[in-house]
């Protein structure tokens, strides 16, 4: 296993960090979290500001982003992986590992992140809920990751690393992702 998978491990768990600096006699604390993109490991601090721009979709389609998470993360119903579901109720932190941008074309966001699951053969899955439906999607590449690199203004940036276990070289190609007949599909960029 390379260290970037076991990177990935690690980092996509989403470990709660704290830095502390010392300024005189008081400490000062910031509190932020490793989140694993297409491009490396981003250092979110947890005050950022939020996409209020997708909560507010959300909202005039009459869903709450906070129940939006608990149907994605935790409960009975998720179909996450059980070692990738998080306790409810799902912690604040946790927003900042989705990124709201509507893959499936029904005019509301959908809760985009990915999930490191797996023993022996880890995996990277890219997972989209869409909210409105109530629909779970599971990109599985079985030897390939999908990491979320970005959001653009027209697109969800995808990034395919792989293949992984053959001794092959890794390769990563930029695409999108859609909804066709019920399955999330990986469309890569023109070369």
């Amino acid at each position: 296993m390379n260290l970037r998978r076991i990177s990935c491990i690690l980092l996509s768990a989403a470990l709660l960090c704290c830095a502390f600096s010392a300024g005189g006699e008081e400490t000062e604390q910031e509190t932020y979290i490793y989140v694993l993109t297409g491009t490396g490991v981003e250092r979110v601090p947890l005050e950022t500001e939020e996409d209020t721009a997708g909560a507010e979709n959300l909202s005039e389609h009459g869903i709450d982003l906070q129940d939006a998470m608990e149907k994605l993360y935790g409960g009975a119903g998720s179909k996450l992986p059980a070692s990738a579901r998080l306790a409810s109720p799902v912690p604040d932190w946790a927003r900042k590992l989705i990124r709201l941008f509507d893959v499936t074309g029904d005019g509301c966001v959908d809760l985009c992140t990915c999930v490191t699951w797996g023993s022996g053969m880890v995996r990277t899955d890219l997972v989209v809920y869409d909210p409105l439906s109530d629909e779970t999607y599971i990109l599985d590449g079985y030897n390939y990751d999908y990491l979320i690199d970005r959001v653009e203004e027209d697109r969800l940036v995808i990034v395919m690393e792989g293949p992984h276990g053959y001794n092959d070289p890794i390769t990563k190609t930029y695409g999108t992702v859609k909804v066709e007949d019920g399955r999330l599909v990986f469309t890569a960029d023109p070369e």
